[in-house]
């Protein structure tokens, strides 16, 4: 699993989600978790962390274990997690079909995704996302984890409207 984070990182590479630091906008609020909060780790990602970078925690959601990396205000960039490396944008997995949409629990926490500033998300940056994914989806236990997180994001917009 290793080789395939490795790979997914490298096609993520440097790309960002804008032309600039997005964290100048809202003064890195994706970065300031707490042990309430924090970013999804993707299947094995968890052995690739150093644990002096961040606190992890394990919440269960629908009886399956899930585990949550919470930044010690900066990190390298070298080194976060695949949440944070994506960040406003989600993968959906069905099992067979792969997009990447909005991150339906960042609406209310990025202005990134306020609809005057969303069409400047640079389109390389969702599509490096895609190829990650279609990267990592290789692996079966990652691709069932992949479809449960989509079925997560699938509830929560039950509550909160899908975003377009």
């Amino acid at each position: 699993m290793t080789k395939r984070y490795n790979k997914a990182y490298a096609i993520l590479g440097n790309i960002t989600p804008l032309d600039i630091d997005c964290g100048l906008i809202c003064g890195s609020l994706c970065c300031k978790g707490d042990n309430m909060r924090g970013m999804i780790l993707f299947y094995g990602e968890d052995r690739l962390l150093k644990p002096s970078d961040y606190s992890i925690s394990t919440k269960s959601m629908k009886g399956i274990d899930i585990r949550f990396a919470v930044c010690r205000g900066r990190c390298n960039r070298n080194t976060r997690p695949l949440s944070c490396r994506i960040y406003p944008l989600a993968p959906r997995y069905d099992g067979e079909n792969l997009t990447v949409a909005p991150d339906p629990r960042a609406k209310y926490i990025c202005p990134l995704l306020l609809p005057e500033v969303s069409e400047q998300i640079k389109p390389e940056f969702a599509a490096a996302v895609r190829d990650a994914f279609l990267c990592l989806i290789g692996d079966k236990d990652f691709g069932d984890m992949l479809i449960r997180y989509s079925e997560m994001l699938d509830e929560y917009e039950k509550f909160t409207g899908r975003m377009s």
